[in-house]
């Protein structure tokens, strides 16, 4: 209320800018406000690639993916250049994960191309806000609080257990009224959904974050507990075994590979079969 008042919050859906603009006025708001936002977009998108693609390797790792070796190797792009100088040698990247990151965007683009590009962003947008904060933040607190109600957890955490219910009961009423409010319909008068998407159904956000979740959710039920009882694999389990290799660093453990083994075992025999060695190097 000190820099926007409190007739233009209502005039005005960009606060932000109109807090610019009673600052510096409206000749450098628009450009610097367009610079902040974009070093903040380039900042996020940085960060999220990183954070998509590492746990797209681990679910690689995990062997819940098709060509899980692919997916879950740490790779040098550049590799056949390499330095004979070893602080000069690329570090390797989770390279198949990154290529999986970058065609699931593309398939999300391509899936709006027929919208204008600003309604496409919002679309997108709003859809990650959804998949990657609201709902995984609604269901870990639920699961907080059934820590707290069903398991035995709670009498060995050394916080009080009232501190901690009270805070994810606030945290999954933060984040469930959103899940909750996307599926309810717009009334006559209001125009703010509609200006936000134009031309697009007020429930595309919830329809469209839904049914990516549900998909996910078939896939891994489908090789959680229908794969193991088709063809070659009835019978068997599937087994994973990790073991992290580790060496000294500056006076500590660190690891510096991991060696991955996937296998199909008969559940009465615990030898392994059909298996492969995936390297995180």
């Amino acid at each position: 209320m000190v820099v926007v008042s409190k007739e233009q919050q209502l005039a005005s859906s960009d606060i932000a800018l109109a807090s610019l603009t009673n600052i510096i006025g409206p000749f450098h708001a628009t450009r610097i406000l367009a610079v902040f936002t974009t070093i903040s977009s380039l900042g996020n998108i940085i960060g999220m690639t990183f954070t998509a693609s590492k746990v797209k390797q681990e679910i690689a790792k995990e062997g819940v993916i098709p060509f899980a070796k692919f997916f879950g190797e740490n790779r040098t792009l550049f590799g056949r250049w390499r330095t004979k100088d070893e602080s000069k040698r690329p570090e390797p990247t989770p390279l198949g994960a990154l290529f999986l990151h970058w065609l699931f965007a593309v398939i999300l683009i391509l899936f709006t191309w027929r919208a204008k590009p600003a309604s496409a962003y919002r679309i997108l947008a709003n859809v990650n806000v959804c998949l990657t904060d609201v709902i995984p933040s609604f269901i870990m607190a639920i699961g907080l609080l059934y820590l707290r109600f069903f398991t035995e957890w709670s009498s060995s955490s050394f916080m009080p257990s009232w501190l901690s219910i009270l805070a994810a009961l606030v945290y999954a009423l933060a984040n469930g009224f959103p899940s909750v409010a996307v599926w309810i319909p717009l009334t006559d008068t209001s125009t703010d959904v509609y200006d936000l998407i134009p031309g697009l159904p007020w429930h595309m956000t919830g329809t469209l974050s839904w049914t990516l979740l549900a998909c996910g959710v078939l896939y891994w039920t489908c090789f959680r507990y229908v794969l193991p009882y088709l063809g070659p694999r009835k019978g068997k389990e599937f087994l994973v075994e990790r073991e992290p290799v580790f060496r000294m660093q500056d006076g500590g453990r660190v690891q510096w590979h991991e060696i991955v083994l996937h296998s199909w075992v008969v559940k009465s025999e615990p030898e392994k079969q059909d298996w492969y060695v995936m390297h995180d190097i």
